[in-house]
């Protein structure tokens, strides 16, 4: 059972969301309780769960009546009964503290506000007690029995026990026996509003002395939660102090994937005066954070301001260079990254562990996915030399070696090392516990199976990644999961399905900048609908993709479709010279990373379209001569027959080659 969930964390919440789910079918039941706000605090709660939500409504005119009378007894008068039934319009606590002061004798002269009527209930304890609860008060919802000591000078620990009992007997705190902190006796405010009634009478002096009082206690105590210890600081006049503890709050939030906590809390750090590289560090935060959410101009942005905050020498520029080179191709500013590019291979070598390694990673796949081999090469390389430094001793750089490893696999067409090196980087994932990674490399893995005509394992792999997605709230990943998803469906014939997901890649990008995905989602759509006989939305999105697209190897496969499009438009002409701009695209950078069958093909098709048929089996014979050896690089036979069989477009190529050469 969970209790006041709209006080609950993320973390709790998704694990609450895992046991849901892998115990399902199983006798495990959730019970939680909240207040109408946990939908703004939560607002996808166990969405995909069997959820029964129970909204309990306002107490009727008759139960009011009824609980006044049990508690007032009949002497009382019916008006005065139906007058404070009246004014509670239905809120059960509201009704209590009215029942309350008709049964203190205060029923002719009720004040206006509940909050008026706790605040009397508070003037009727002694001081003592008054200041007991305003002590308690500064803690929060939840105090502690030896925190609430160390914030009372002059009191001794008996005239504190009694004076506890009696505000406990007068309802104003629940005593919990075992609470947080182990051996501690934890007080809980009933009702938030005796808390912040209690709060509102301490003088602006004592709030600040108080919080400081309470950051010290509760981190002598063993406090974990940086958060509550930053709100303490900053509220108890220490700002200065309160920075590291933001910057560890905001830590612990990403670590517990609470994105939007990670980027709230290091916002306040830079709010407390984070300055020079703790500032640095609270930047970074937030860019990995605004990575994950899709939020890539705010990355951007944060990379940057990360990045010149570092000496070039620490590890934490690596970070920001990584981030830096995510944001700069998913959004298409090549300049930037080729800069970087340069940059890092300038750096001081092997100096920041599995942070410079990151750093290469991210670089060199963005680079290869731009067609800028050499320089991708080159990064990739030191990378290798980097990561074999400690491969033992550091599990998280040879995850990274191996997901840029599977990204240039993918870049250079060998479909078997793509699959295999992304297995091994979910592995490392998994064992360093890094969920977001493991995440998103299901969704390549989905892609790799896909390259291989494994559709049914890409399917499994890409609803796994979804799930995932959902789960942790990456955004991004389930963009990208969706696109991969859309293309392994119309692969398998089930059209519909593949544009309603790749029409949701596309809603969900929205404007995230992210213009690799939005033109990948384009044209894979434009070929479902191609599919589907819709030429028309076809054609639009090729051309929306190729608008799109950031770097010349996308818009030659953006090229490719669009003259697939134009041919089934009995559009030879304007067919063959869209196939000519990705033909000449391949030529110049010599292979793809994305459709390279499809440009060979096309090129093929066009040319017979147009009547040049010597030019035709000329370009389909280095199609499948192009193909063939790709297919040597698949060691495993049912996967290479696989490859050659069942992907549209290779099987296509196989298919036209026999048709025109006569031969297999």
């Amino acid at each position: 059972m969970l209790e006041d969930l709209h006080w609950g964390d993320l973390p709790s919440v998704q694990f609450v969301d895992a046991a849901l789910r892998r115990l399902d079918g199983a006798p495990f039941f959730v019970l939680a309780l909240a207040r109408p706000e946990v939908r703004d605090t939560f607002p996808r709660l166990w969405e995909d769960r069997a959820v029964y939500e129970l909204r309990l409504p306002d107490l009727s005119k008759r139960a009011g009546e009824k609980l006044a009378r049990a508690v007032l007894g009949d002497s009382v008068e019916a008006e005065t009964v139906d007058r404070v039934v009246a004014q509670s319009a239905g809120n059960a606590f509201y009704l209590e503290e009215l029942i309350r002061a008709v049964a203190a004798g205060k029923g002719e002269h009720l004040p206006e506000t509940v909050l008026a009527m706790v605040e009397g209930r508070l003037e009727r304890l002694d001081p003592a007690e008054r200041r007991v609860l305003r002590a308690a008060s500064v803690f929060g919802q939840v105090a502690w029995r030896d925190g609430i000591l160390a914030l009372l000078g002059g009191v001794t620990a008996s005239e504190l026990d009694a004076a506890l009992a009696r505000i406990v007997e007068s309802e104003f705190l629940a005593r919990r026996p075992d609470g947080r902190f182990p051996g501690q006796i934890e007080y809980v405010f009933r009702q938030s509003i005796v808390r912040e009634a209690a709060y509102a009478t301490l003088t602006e002096a004592d709030r600040v002395l108080g919080h400081q009082l309470a950051a010290g206690w509760l981190e002598g105590d063993g406090e974990s939660e940086a958060a509550l210890l930053a709100e303490h600081l900053d509220r108890g006049g220490r700002p200065a102090e309160a920075v590291d503890r933001w910057l560890r709050a905001a830590a612990q939030a990403l670590e517990g994937n609470d994105l939007a906590a990670a980027i709230a809390r290091a916002d306040r750090g830079v709010a407390s005066g984070a300055a020079g590289e703790v500032r640095g560090e609270l930047r970074l935060i937030q860019a990995e954070a605004r990575r994950w959410r899709n939020e890539n101009l705010e990355a951007e942005r944060c990379a940057r301001e990360a990045m010149d905050l570092f000496p070039r020498s620490h590890p934490s520029w690596y970070v920001a260079a990584s981030e830096r080179a995510n944001t700069a191709g998913k959004l298409g500013h090549l300049a930037e990254l080729v800069a970087l590019g340069e940059l890092l291979l300038e750096a001081p070598a092997g100096s920041a562990g599995s942070r410079d390694v990151g750093a290469l990673h991210q670089a060199a796949i963005q680079l290869a996915h731009a067609g800028r081999f050499p320089l991708a090469q080159a990064l990739l390389d030191r990378m290798a030399h980097a990561a074999a430094t400690e491969p033992d001793r550091d599990p998280r750089a040879a995850m990274h070696l191996h997901q840029a490893r599977a990204s240039w696999a993918s870049c250079r067409g060998d479909a078997a090392a793509y699959r295999r090196e992304t297995e091994a980087s979910i592995e490392l994932a998994e064992r360093i516990g890094d969920l977001r990674t493991a995440c998103l490399q299901r969704s390549n893995l989905g892609d790799a199976y896909t390259t291989l005509g494994g559709f049914a394992e890409a399917e499994r792999a890409l609803r796994d990644a979804l799930d995932g997605a959902a789960r942790l709230g990456l955004d991004f990943v389930g963009t990208v999961a969706r696109l991969n998803l859309g293309v392994a469906l119309a692969s398998q014939g089930r059209v519909d399905e593949s544009r309603a997901a790749l029409r949701e890649a596309i809603e969900r990008n929205g404007d995230k900048g992210d213009r690799r995905v939005e033109a990948g989602a384009r044209f894979y759509l434009a070929l479902a609908s191609s599919l589907a006989a819709d030429l028309d939305e076809a054609e639009q999105q090729a051309r929306l993709g190729i608008a799109a697209a950031a770097h010349a190897p996308l818009m030659a496969y953006g090229h490719a479709v669009l003259a697939r499009v134009l041919l089934a438009q009995d559009r030879s002409a304007e067919a063959l010279a869209s196939a000519q701009e990705a033909r000449g695209v391949l030529d110049r950078l010599g292979e793809l990373e994305v459709g390279e069958s499809l440009v060979r093909l096309v090129h093929a098709e066009a040319l017979f379209a147009v009547g040049d048929r010597r030019g035709a089996m000329g370009a389909i014979l280095t199609a499948r001569d192009v193909l063939l050896a790709r297919a040597q690089k698949i060691t495993d036979p049912a996967w290479r027959e696989s490859f050659l069989r069942r992907v549209p477009d290779n099987a296509a190529t196989m298919a036209r080659a026999r048709q025109w050469l006569g031969s297999a």
